[in-house]
């Protein structure tokens, strides 16, 4: 039996990803690992560890305790900050993970460095301008034609994004985010949007699948109307999608090795660019959608991490297009006592980590 510990347990997306695991065609023993004091009681993993942050000195020690514990053969990194830390230190975990390499991920985790590659290659982009002060935020209102997206060069989510049509906006907006230096201004694709999710091998293609999104969850709280959380969307078959994003991965990795999700806009006249790859992991919205389509896809991943042959049959079955996936929040609500609350983060404290039962 694969015995597999999933990070960010008590996150969407690996709750979608754990939940993707339950309806293989094998059993899979799955252990779950979450700093988030709260969230974890959200995990559906056979066993739900509470564990340090990646940030935490004893992230790796308190890893390697679990794998041996659990006996756990693979990993898999599910949010950005894990991947990052997990690929700079991945020689020093006692267990495989099926990653791209460090620099593909350092590369694809900064959005300016992405989109420089990307512009060097003559792979479709929006033309896009670096603000390391108040001079190059004039220059790209000069250059790119508002309205413009202004936005942090590294973070999910949609982290510090703003479409603003006037510079005081985007002067103010970065201000607030003490962003000088760590934000980018980017023109505006206002068409389709989509994420295309791929499994690499050795720089082979196995599988693939695109959707388009349709609205956000909460989008009337957010300035820009983007959450980084979907809550509509539907599956498509666009083989001008399929041919950018895989050379947009191919643009930064000649032989590519893992999941890579891109995402992707329709500029003005209809034609597709790349925005933003998401090294090392699937799309949240996506592994919901996989989970209630009964799409393979995180199962192909993980035998082709363990190295097993992918059947034709399994292979073939991808969410067929035009399916639609609606999604409110997906965790049924919890209720406990807060006195359980303080016992985990005080036995936590003592211990590095605690099973939560």
């Amino acid at each position: 039996m694969k015995r597999v510990l999933i990070t960010g347990a008590g996150g969407s997306a690996s709750i979608g990803f754990t939940r993707c695991l339950k309806i293989a065609p094998e059993k899979i023993f799955t252990v779950g690992t979450e700093c988030n004091e709260k969230f974890v009681f959200n995990s559906e993993t056979d066993v739900k560890i509470l564990a340090p942050s990646a940030k935490s000195p004893s992230y790796i020690d308190v890893l390697n305790e679990i794998i041996e514990k659990y006996n756990v053969d693979f990993i898999h990194v599910q949010p950005d900050v894990e991947v990052g830390v997990l690929s700079e230190k991945r020689e020093k975990i006692n267990c495989s993970m099926f990653l791209p390499s460090k620099e593909t991920i350092n590369i694809c985790q900064n959005k300016l460095e992405s989109n420089r590659i990307w512009q060097e290659k003559n792979v479709p982009t929006g033309q896009t301008v670096f603000i390391g002060n108040i001079e190059d935020l004039k220059k790209a209102f000069d250059a790119i034609k508002p309205p413009l997206w202004v936005r942090a060069i590294k973070g999910a989510g949609g982290r510090g994004s703003l479409l603003v049509q006037k510079y005081e906006h985007a002067e103010k907006w970065i201000d607030y985010w003490s962003g000088w230096g760590n934000f980018m201004a980017s023109e505006y694709l206002p068409g389709a949007n989509c994420g295309w999710d791929a499994i690499f091998k050795d720089g082979d293609l196995i599988a693939c699948q695109t959707k388009e999104r349709l609205e956000y969850m909460l989008a009337r709280a957010s300035p820009s109307g983007i959450t980084g959380t979907t809550a509509i969307a539907k599956s498509v078959n666009k083989k001008d999608v399929d041919k950018i994003a895989e050379n947009a991965v191919r643009a930064i990795d000649s032989k590519p090795h893992g999941v890579f999700s891109v995402d992707l806009k329709e500029d003005k006249d209809g034609n597709f660019a790349v925005t933003e790859i998401n090294p090392g992991r699937f799309l949240t919205s996506s592994l919901h959608f996989f989970y209630t389509a009964k799409n393979l896809m995180p199962y192909i991943y993980l035998k082709v991490a363990y190295n097993e042959k992918v059947t034709e049959d399994i292979l073939k079955q991808k969410t067929p297009e035009g399916t639609i996936l609606i999604r409110s929040l997906d965790n049924k609500p919890i209720t406990l006592k807060e006195t359980k609350l303080n016992y985990l983060i005080a036995a936590r404290e003592k211990n590095q980590y605690v099973v939560v039962e």
